[in-house]
C-alpha cells in the first residue's frame, strides 16, 4: 500500500470545496488500480462528487465512489498504469 495525504483547508458553512489527494511518485510501480476511504463528520461535510479531471487517474475515466455513514470510499482502475 502507498501512503496518501490530503491538503489542509478551512471552510465556512455551505461552501463547496475540492479536497485534493496526493500520492508519492508512482513511476515504475505499475499502479493500475486504487482505492481509499476518507472519513468525515457527516454533520459538517456532505460528499457530492469525486472528480478526476486534471488528475493522474483521468486516463481511467470516472472513479467510483460510495458514501456510508461517515466514510467515503473511492476506487478506480484501468489498463494504463499511473505515472
Amino acid at each position: 500500500p502507498l501512503g496518501i495525504r490530503g491538503a489542509a483547508f478551512s471552510l465556512s458553512l455551505s461552501d463547496t470545496i475540492d479536497i485534493p489527494v496526493f500520492t508519492p511518485s508512482l513511476n515504475d510501480l505499475n499502479v493500475t488500480s486504487i482505492s481509499f476511504d476518507l472519513t468525515f463528520d457527516p454533520q459538517k461535510l456532505v460528499p457530492i462528487a469525486v472528480v478526476s479531471k486534471d488528475a493522474l487517474t483521468q486516463i481511467w475515466g470516472n472513479l467510483t465512489h460510495t458514501v456510508s455513514g461517515n466514510r467515503l470510499h473511492v476506487a478506480g482502475g484501468g489498463t494504463i498504469p499511473l505515472r
